[in-house]
């Protein structure tokens, strides 16, 4: 999977691929294409790592980054031919305090729900706006990711 900053900008650039600037979404990676060819669960589980670690590397300069996001689970929307929306539900490492500017505790976070989209089975999108924290994380309509 190509994830690295400067191929991915590149790849943004190109003409025949969709521009969802508009609606908040961002080209963040592709798929090779032997991971293209696996069957939907496996390339899940790839995007759900490829998410999570986009999230890391966003927080890290963060001055309280959240924990670690772990992702467990999925729920597919197939938009169109050409896209898939996944929504993943994720737990974080350890609860997260959300504070106001003045320090005061708003809320515990233990969940996160992550919404990508997939542009012809190769090209991974997201929206930094619907990275969703959540006490509390209903799974029932979701499929389980498998554990390596």
């Amino acid at each position: 999977m190509i994830t690295e900053a400067a191929t991915i900008q590149k790849l943004a650039l190109r003409s025949d691929l969709p521009r969802l600037k508009s609606e908040g979404f961002f080209l963040f990676a592709q798929l090779e294409p032997a991971e293209q060819t696996l069957a939907g669960p496996a390339k899940w589980q790839l995007l759900s790592r490829a998410i999570a670690a986009l999230i890391a590397d966003e927080e890290r300069n963060s001055e309280r980054p959240l924990p670690a996001v772990l992702p467990r689970a999925y729920q597919l929307n197939q938009l169109s031919a050409d896209w898939v929306e996944l929504q993943y539900a994720c737990d974080l490492a350890e609860p997260y305090e959300r504070r106001n500017r003045g320090g005061q505790v708003l809320a515990l976070t233990k969940h996160l729900k992550v919404r990508v989209r997939l542009f012809k089975g190769a090209f991974a999108y997201f929206t930094p706006d619907d990275f969703r924290p959540l006490e509390v994380l209903e799974t029932r309509q979701f499929t389980s990711l498998d554990s390596d």
